[in-house]
């Protein structure tokens, strides 16, 4: 009796052990082959992550970021990373243990973040948005008693909802005793009375 040959092509999945049977259907004879597939060598993967993830960042703010190598399902251990952020810019940093640091000056827009692992240049990504932190306080400072026709440069303290000191544009208004106040929140005093001064800064007054 003749011998006869077939050809197939086997793709494994993932890694693990693969029994491959092929049955001769006259005769129903069969015969079975154990194949190991392993793991492949190297880095299959990097993923990148943030310590307590938020995707919108204020200026001043620093986060922990952490970058895992994988190869299959197993996390690598000892392995070297890579940041870079795109677009580059000076005032958004990353230390070597993956600290990223938002200046104060950063300019407000969308960033990628990529840490490579600098041997199997796999990289991993993470997105952010960088945006002006919201104001949480406005403490108006003036004196509490001035005379009629006198004028004091008005000053406020602002504190963002992260903490930070801002330093933003204010609108003054003042309302009742005939006082005034500039755009630049010079305060000129009225009538006897008691006028009321409003800091505005984007939606908190």
């Amino acid at each position: 009796q003749e011998a006869s040959a077939s050809y197939y092509t086997i793709t494994a999945k993932k890694p693990g052990k693969v029994i491959v049977i092929a049955r001769e259907k006259k005769f129903d004879q069969q015969a079975s082959l154990d194949i190991l597939v392993q793991e492949p060598e190297g880095v299959s993967r990097v993923e990148l992550s943030m310590t307590q993830y938020r995707s919108e960042l204020y200026p001043g703010q620093t986060v922990p970021l952490t970058a895992r190598a994988f190869r299959g399902e197993k996390q690598l251990e000892n392995l070297n990373f890579a940041w870079t952020v795109n677009p580059a810019n000076q005032n958004i940093a990353i230390e070597p243990g993956g600290l990223l640091v938002v200046d104060a000056k950063a300019i407000i827009g969308e960033y990628q973040i990529v840490a490579t692992e600098t041997k199997s240049q796999k990289d991993g990504k993470l997105k952010i948005r960088v945006n002006p932190e919201p104001v949480d306080t406005i403490q108006i400072l003036a004196p509490k008693n001035m005379e009629p026709g006198q004028t004091y440069q008005l000053s406020a303290a602002l504190k963002g909802k992260a903490g930070s000191k801002l330093n933003r544009k204010i609108a003054w208004n003042v309302k009742g005793g005939e006082a005034t106040v500039d755009g630049e929140g010079l305060f000129k005093a009225g009538k006897p009375g008691y006028p009321r001064v409003y800091a505005k800064v984007d939606d908190m007054e």
